[in-house]
């Protein structure tokens, strides 16, 4: 593959691209949002011309999640995309920790991401470094190290007139190290708080096939995520929520996942070594089979 970086600025946006060009064309394959201070991740691993999926802030925070709203976080998150010569697109950003109207320290992100066209999967490793000028505490709240934003719709219509559960994911699965491995469906629990700790982390959000018929049908791919604390003891938990009273807005982000360092902690630095992959569903590009029925069921993308 050969990448390209290309950058887009409008009166409501203020985005970098990632390209690959290869033997089946130019492939849009990831979106990285600045505006209004964030620095959101998204990725289009497949053919499927819709199939952007969940949004990925990959940013820390104290509540309240003020991510891209508040004053104060405009100017101070720097982010810059550059071709990484035969490997892929080098991406880099650095900040405030956000901690409602103030800060609370600085936090820094670099990362190297591939596209495999074969496998239909973006990959990406590296580090992310954060730097508290305060402890965790009850003052503080939880530090949340990063924020996955997607959308489960329950009880629309679909394009075949069938009323049924969709969106852009359908299930979360959380690792905490080697052994413990739980899954959170939200139309179940609207809310996920497990007690299990870990200093290595992985969420891995499957993707969906979006079937509303309000909107263009699409393979929606995976979002997975792992963190593993380097040189340091930072055990790490999970948080899922679910806005359940939305669950018909095809439009809004009504699933917020992040992992937590609970209060207390006195680890004011900590060292991540990341790695974050989305992969396309089996059947993407196809919409409605020629019978009319529906694609296929969510798959996870997980493993990198």
């Amino acid at each position: 593959e050969t990448y390209q970086v290309t950058a887009h600025t409008t009166d409501v946006a203020d985005e970098l691209q990632g390209w690959a060009d290869g033997p089946g064309g130019m492939q849009h394959f990831m979106t990285v949002l600045k505006q209004d201070g964030i620095f959101a991740l998204r990725f289009h691993p497949g053919l499927d011309e819709d199939g952007w999926g969940s949004t990925l802030y990959a940013q820390p925070f104290f509540p309240p999640d003020s991510l891209g709203h508040a004053e104060h976080s405009l100017g101070h998150t720097i982010v810059e995309m550059t071709v990484a010569e035969g490997h892929g697109v080098n991406v880099k950003a650095k900040g405030k920790v956000s901690r409602g109207a103030f800060t609370a320290g600085d936090w820094d992100f670099n990362m190297t991401f591939r596209f495999s066209r074969g496998d239909k999967k973006v990959r990406g490793e590296g580090k992310y470094n954060i730097h508290l000028d305060t402890d965790v505490t009850s003052t503080t709240g939880d530090l949340h190290l990063y924020k996955l934003a997607s959308n489960v719709l329950h009880g629309v219509t679909g394009h075949t007139r069938a009323i049924h559960d969709t969106g852009d994911m359908k299930t979360c699965g959380v690792t905490f190290g080697e052994y413990t491995h739980l899954t959170w469906d939200p139309i179940k629990d609207h809310a996920f708080f497990p007690q299990e700790f870990s200093n290595d982390i992985t969420v891995d959000c499957s993707g969906a096939y979006n079937d509303d018929e309000r909107t263009n049908a699409a393979y929606k791919p995976s979002l997975a995520v792992e963190l593993r604390s380097v040189g340091g003891d930072v055990p790490m938990t999970f948080a899922g929520s679910f806005s359940n009273w939305l669950d018909k807005d095809y439009w809004l982000d009504n699933i917020g996942v992040t992992p937590l360092v609970r209060v207390p902690s006195s680890v004011r630095t900590q060292h991540y070594a990341v790695t974050i992959w989305s992969k396309a569903l089996p059947g993407d590009k196809k919409k409605l089979d020629d019978d009319g029925e529906d694609g296929p069921a969510a798959e996870s993308g997980r493993g990198p």
